[in-house]
């Protein structure tokens, strides 16, 4: 992460436990049957919880069947290491006297505080009516809301119609010439500030600048009117690229980490896939990733990996089609390679979508109590299954916790410098 502020020296509390290998064995195997009954082209393909937490009898059974069909040797989506074997190498960054300030739009800050009475503190039994807020003519925060969503579609035009520009760090032969680039990444002459009415309608964080209100529908609105059309659309984030660019360096090393980065889940929808969307957005501002480590559990030939993978995209791209390991310094935890390996003059993206909430809640838990990470990850997208009606049947077999929580969740580790989205 670009960005110094203080943290607390002493150390964080005990992190959730992680799945032992046990825990993967006793995971009842999911039959053909109910794969096909759980099939939809809504998504519960190939990326339910179930699915990700099969023995791994189950899945050599699996692979063996995609061996015959392939040149590949598969024999299992996991990388064996065990506890023993896992070592931490401690890291630390000095910190300076900056102060971290996040400022919650007027839209969130409503939304988490009134969440018990609007529904969003559920049980395991019930889920929350999320759009019964955005429906409500009669809610205090309704005319807001509509006057943020009209601003929000002002400024998606704006960024289709924005001309692409070449990597930035490119042109940072000086501080007058970083200067120029980061002017470039406007919108507006005015920044964000002159697309959106009032800057009480956004969040604000002091080192990535304005980013999109919480708001419990945890991806876009309009999935209220049409959820099948919007069901996927990116259209509800909001990136502030200048406040981004200004923390850039030249040196700076551009990383995307994607947990869960089957392309195969969404080739039934009609929309862009959101994998490849985010890293052309980032690009299109100058933003030009030079690795984007994708970790997919479900076993695919790389050469059919890389027939999705844009061309402007192959060269960064490594496909790593095993599973990630939720154990804190696991190797094949990609949050170990990222305080191995990187520093807080990198800008870091992670994504983490692999719809295994036992797996997801570590390594988001891991995020939320580790000072290194907090320092290094910039921007970090998060689909959270937990009890909602909207989604219920999409993410059938996945759900736990409740929005409530989740909105608590996200809206920390903003508080703690990540400008953290909820993911489509």
């Amino acid at each position: 992460m670009m960005h110094n502020r203080n943290h607390t020296a002493t150390p964080p509390p005990p992190l959730s436990p992680s799945p032992s290998i046990g825990d993967l064995k006793k995971a009842r195997a999911r039959t053909d049957s109910e794969d096909r009954r759980l099939r939809t082209r809504h998504g519960k393909a190939t990326l339910l919880a179930l699915a990700a937490m099969l023995s791994f009898m189950t899945f050599h059974r699996r692979a063996s069947r995609i061996e015959s069909q392939t040149s590949i040797d598969v024999v299992s989506p996991f990388v064996a290491q065990s506890d023993a074997d896992i070592k931490c190498k401690h890291k630390s960054f000095p910190l300076n006297n900056s102060t971290f300030k996040y400022t919650p739009s007027s839209l969130e800050r409503y939304i988490i505080d009134n969440g018990k009475a609007l529904g969003y503190k559920t049980t395991k039994t019930d889920v929350a009516d999320t759009c019964a807020i955005i429906r409500d003519g009669g809610s205090s925060i309704y005319n807001d809301l509509q006057q943020y969503f009209q601003d929000l579609e002002n400024y998606n035009k704006l960024v289709r119609d924005f001309r692409p520009l070449q990597d930035l760090r490119l042109q940072f032969n000086s501080d007058e010439d970083k200067h120029h680039a980061c002017e470039a990444t406007k919108l507006h002459n005015d920044g964000l500030s002159g697309i959106f009415s009032s800057t009480q309608l956004v969040s604000a964080s002091s080192a990535v600048g304005v980013m999109e209100p919480l708001l419990p529908t945890m991806r876009s609105h309009k999935i209220c009117d049409d959820f099948e059309t919007n069901l996927l659309a990116m259209d509800y984030m909001v990136h502030d690229f200048y406040s981004m660019c200004k923390q850039l360096q030249k040196h700076s090393r551009l990383i995307f980490i994607d947990m869960g980065a089957s392309l195969d889940f969404h080739e039934d929808m009609h929309s862009e896939k959101p994998a490849i969307y985010i890293q052309s957005i980032y690009s299109k501002f100058g933003f030009v990733f030079d690795h984007i480590y994708a970790y997919e559990v479900n076993p695919k030939h790389p050469s059919k990996v890389f027939e999705a993978i844009p061309d402007e995209l192959q060269s960064s791209w490594h496909w790593i089609n095993v599973g990630v390991d939720a154990r804190p310094c696991a190797k094949m935890n990609p949050f170990t390679m990222i305080e191995n390996s990187f520093t807080k003059d990198d800008f870091i993206v992670v994504k983490l979508d692999i719809d295994t909430p036992l797996v997801e809640h570590a390594l988001v838990e891991q995020l939320r109590e580790d000072p290194v990470l907090l320092d290094l990850v910039d921007q970090f997208y998060f689909e959270h299954h937990v009890h909602q009606k909207e989604l219920a049947n999409n993410w059938f077999g996945t759900m736990d916790g409740n929005v409530g929580g989740s909105l608590k969740l996200m809206n920390e580790l903003r508080t703690k410098g990540v400008a953290a989205h909820y993911w489509p």
